[in-house]
């Protein structure tokens, strides 16, 4: 037999082999080993995936020329001083089947030559390096034989790395596709390239890649390919992922006491997965959130894909390790998903929910109240951490001459179309018959940014109850910042002591501004009027008596 007949090749497709029709015989007969340099590009999304890669090449495969330089004829055959017990044990790893023991066998040319055969009961007699791998993706999970056969030889490497003729390099910016490239330059063959640096929080691990510089023609009416060239420059997906980071998003910046905060985490799975990598969402609640166990749902959602729900204790389990569910700052509910392989490149996401309770602190250098919920590493080291607040408002009830009114009484409410929210917990936050102290403060907490209607129910013992009873809204906006809107009667005022309200023993002492000044006006000129009217009336009395007389 004769190793000239033309072959079919590996397809360019990183860590597969693909796209496979040899024909040829596997005996090594003398040839030519094509030695020209090629450059080799991997290409990746995010150049940290090209960053600090320890990228070793080893060859499997040299490329021989058979016939002329006019005329070649290409074929393969296994590189030199390869270990064929090593070479043997990958093969058989892979699947194939009745493994030549002959040492006159080139190893690497028989085994591309193979094709899938059954027996008359179905059963597979051997195996090929499918075609189909060239359509399947590249990450850890898939049962080719192309894959089996990569995995095998990095498990147990039967090559010798092969000297680049210029070293591996990361390149400045991105190509004309928007990738970003690393080059590496050696004689034409087919390699393993084996990335040696081990995963990082911010990189994965490559996965094997066997690449060539082979290009095949088109198919013949038999389904046969022939090398037509073996100096073509491979472009090649680098087989890594970079790691993205947890994320946490809560849906409410700010909340009133006793509303449901819902809390969604995020990781994309890497593909492929790294050996030995772990899933696990260590969230870590704050004071004043209350954590519902019932709540929490896990799913995975392939890209473009559509969500699935996980089963807990069986896709996942949860460590709760708060006290009575509420969070503390310290301790922590702990997810873990049980076989992250099963998910590779698919994004998990945990959501649940809290209640805010009356436990919040007070935010450094604020007024108002806050919900930390931190997302922390293993170490404990935060990841991110969101917040909602909780805010509050005061006024000062004073009389007409600013002096604090203790006894007057007033009530919080959420009118239609208003955007507040009151809290749950009447006992720590009440918002009904709130009165004012001895310092004349009315305090309305809990709360979350909206608006709200503030009305007085009771006036300060001996003093004026308005008609209709006074009432104003106030303005929380997300940054605490607190605004009073006016009242009919204009006791409503700010300045830069803050909201006062005040109550008057009588109309006389209502301000001159807003409404009630204009009301007063028009009582004032009433009077006038009715004056007038009556001198006039006196007036002409008076003239008639007198014409009587």
């Amino acid at each position: 037999m004769n190793i000239r007949k033309p072959m079919a090749l590996l397809t360019a497709m990183a860590a597969l082999l693909g796209g496979l029709a040899f024909g040829a015989t596997a005996h090594a007969d003398e040839g030519t080993t094509v030695t020209t340099d090629v450059t080799f590009t991997f290409t990746a999304d995010n150049k940290a995936q090209l960053e600090n890669r320890d990228l070793k090449a080893y060859k499997i495969a040299d490329f021989v020329n058979y016939g002329t330089t006019d005329k070649p004829t290409y074929g393969v055959k296994t590189a030199a001083n390869a270990n064929r017990d090593k070479l043997t044990s990958a093969l058989t790893t892979a699947g194939f089947q009745n493994i030549p023991t002959d040492n006159s066998v080139d190893l690497m040319a028989w085994s591309l030559g193979q094709k899938t055969t059954k027996n008359d009961q179905g059963t597979v007699t051997q195996v090929e390096f499918n075609q189909g791998d060239t359509g399947k993706p590249w990450g850890v999970g898939t049962d080719s034989v192309s894959r089996k056969f990569a995995d095998a030889l990095k498990e147990d490497n039967p090559f010798y790395e092969t000297k680049a003729t210029t070293a591996y390099a990361v390149q400045a910016g991105k190509n004309a596709e928007g990738k970003y490239t690393a080059t590496v330059t050696l004689p034409a063959g087919i390699y393993l390239f084996l990335d040696e640096a081990a995963s990082t929080n911010t990189v994965t691990q490559a996965i094997p890649m066997i690449v060539n510089t082979g290009t095949l023609s088109d198919a013949d009416t038999q389904g046969n390919r022939t090398l037509t060239l073996v100096t073509t420059a491979p472009t090649i997906n680098m087989k890594n992922s970079a790691a993205s980071e947890q994320q946490k998003t809560v849906d409410k910046t700010s909340a009133s006491v006793g509303e449901t905060l819902n809390y969604t985490l995020t990781y994309t799975i890497p593909n492929p997965v790294p050996e030995g990598f772990t899933l696990t969402f260590k969230d870590q609640p704050g004071k004043g959130l209350t954590y519902d166990p019932n709540s929490l749902k896990v799913t995975a959602t392939p890209t473009n894909g559509t969500a699935t729900e996980l089963t807990a204790n069986t896709d996942y389990t949860v460590t709760n390790n708060l006290t009575d569910n509420k969070g503390d700052g310290s301790k922590t509910i702990d997810i873990a998903i049980t076989t992250p392989v099963t998910y590779a490149g698919q994004t998990i996401t945990v959501t649940y929910q809290g209640t805010v309770n009356n436990e919040a602190e007070t935010a450094s250098g604020h007024d108002w109240h806050e919900v930390h919920n931190k997302l922390v590493d293993a170490n404990g080291t935060p990841i991110t951490d969101v917040t909602t607040k909780v805010f509050g408002f005061s006024f000062t009830k004073v009389d007409a001459q600013g002096k604090a009114l203790q006894g007057a009484k007033f009530k919080l409410s959420v009118e239609d179309g208003q955007t507040g929210v009151l809290p749950t917990d009447t006992t720590n936050y009440p918002y009904e018959n709130i009165e004012s102290g001895s310092d004349g403060k009315v305090t309305f907490n809990g709360l979350k940014a909206g608006t709200y209607t503030v009305t007085e129910t009771s006036p300060a013992d001996g003093y004026l109850a308005m008609p209709g009873n006074l009432t104003f809204t106030v303005t929380i906006s997300e940054d605490g910042a607190v605004a009073f809107g006016k009242d009919t009667w204009g006791l409503v005022s700010t300045d830069s002591n803050g909201a006062k309200v005040t109550n008057v023993k009588s109309v006389t002492e209502l301000p001159l501004t807003g409404g009630m000044g204009i009301i007063l006006f028009g009582v004032a000129s009433l009077i006038l009027a009715s004056g007038a009217a009556i001198l006039a009336v006196r007036a002409r009395r008076t003239r008639m008596a007198l014409t009587m007389a």
